[in-house]
């Protein structure tokens, strides 16, 4: 009775192996499908000067397949982006952040954040992705990055939550198209620090950071601020909060 269990068991075994592989084989085939498609866009944007990246469009496609096929789909869609041109991003994050937001297959390139702008402005990196901490250095980038906007040199793209970590994608003015933005980021001189706190009270999700160099807040873009803060305005973009790898 033993030995006909296990023979059963192992028969089995070898049946659902074969399903495995005939699914796989389809997988296969649909994905080498989907990257000809893929590719066939990335040459259309780039005869048309259109970025190749595109978080809010993959937002959307996050949202379709669900979060379990979310660290899978990171892939497919890193690959896809460098079907035509290998892409590089400048990251001034902890690599593990990047990755499990952008994928394995681009080309990174580590900064601190005043040399990451500089490094989106000579195009030296298509975009950069700079997370937002407390540190000097990194409030001195914020502070950076909020005079390159004023000045229509830079733009936040894109922001990203990922578990406990906020991160903004920046890259040259103009470059994302912002369809139906969702978010709104400030910048407040750091004697508003009080009137931020009042103002986080009234606000639905915000994000806030504070440092002895200025405040940043993003809300809900249909928030309305009190006349006499008059902060600087970083744009309007929308926003991802993802769940992969956490």
């Amino acid at each position: 009775m033993a030995d006909e269990r296990a023979c059963l068991q192992e028969s089995s075994l070898e049946s659902q192996r074969a399903q495995i592989d005939a699914l796989d084989a389809q997988i296969s085939a649909l994905l080498t499908k989907r990257f000809e498609v893929a590719r066939r866009i990335a040459q259309h944007k780039r005869a048309q000067n259109l970025p190749i990246y595109n978080p809010a469009r993959e937002a959307q496609i996050y949202a379709q397949v669900g979060g379990q096929l979310e660290s899978v789909y990171t892939e497919i869609l890193g690959i896809s982006r460098g079907l035509i041109h290998p892409e590089q991003v400048g990251v001034s994050a902890h690599t593990s952040t990047a990755r499990r937001l952008l994928g394995q297959k681009f080309k990174l390139k580590l900064y601190n954040p005043l040399v990451l702008f500089e490094a989106i402005l000579l195009k030296g990196v298509d975009y950069g992705l700079l997370e937002v901490r407390a540190s000097h250095a990194y409030a001195q980038g914020l502070k950076a990055l909020a005079g390159h906007i004023a000045q229509q040199r830079l733009e936040i793209a894109h922001s990203f939550r990922i578990a406990n970590v906020w991160c903004l994608l920046v890259g040259r003015f103009g470059f994302l198209a912002q369809n139906n933005p969702t978010r709104k980021a400030w910048w407040f001189a750091p004697t508003a620090q009080q009137e931020v706190q009042a103002l986080l009270k009234i606000c639905k999700d915000p994000y806030f950071s504070a440092t002895p160099l200025g405040c940043l807040l993003e809300a809900n873009a249909d928030l309305e601020l009190p006349t006499p803060l008059a902060p600087l305005c970083l744009g309007a973009y929308s926003t991802t909060r993802r769940k992969s790898g956490v």
